[in-house]
């Protein structure tokens, strides 16, 4: 079989890790989750992620919330003169928070092309060819025992 490595980020609030279809993608693919605070990688907000992957590394990214020196939430509450709890964005703030930082950047290319080199030297000669798609079908059917309807 193949080894085909991936990871997906998604924001700490999505649901979308709850789909069926991305469960049984995550069930066979035996894919690791871990959470990674940007925070930690330099970014000025917290902005907590989640990451599954299928690389040996994945869970190297995980880092958890730091604890000083990044601005506050980027949302603040106000009270309405009616008594409501209204919710607003920091728009300036969500904006900046939507690149990664360098630094996370840089440990995913640098984890990545340790595998890489892993890969082609250790295993190559030994492997199946790269064009061999045969293994890579997986049965993702979204009409089967399905009921994210």
């Amino acid at each position: 079989m193949i080894d085909i490595f991936w990871v997906i980020e998604q924001p700490l609030s999505s649901l979308f890790n709850y789909t069926c279809f991305f469960q049984r993608l995550v069930s066979h693919c035996k894919a690791g989750q871990v959470t990674a605070w940007l925070g930690a990688y330099g970014s000025s907000t917290p902005k907590p992620i989640k990451l599954f992957f299928t690389t040996g590394w994945g869970g190297k990214l995980r880092r958890t919330k730091p604890s000083a020196g990044l601005l506050p939430s980027l949302v603040q509450c106000v009270v309405t003169e009616e008594g409501f709890v209204q919710v607003n964005g920091r728009h300036s703030q969500l904006r900046t928070s939507s690149a990664y930082p360098g630094r996370f950047g840089t440990t995913v290319a640098v984890l990545a092309r340790m595998q890489l080199m892993r890969i082609y030297t250790l295993e190559d000669a030994n492997g199946p060819p790269l064009d061999s798609p045969g293994s890579w079908t997986i049965d993702l059917d979204p009409e089967s025992e399905c009921d994210d309807e």
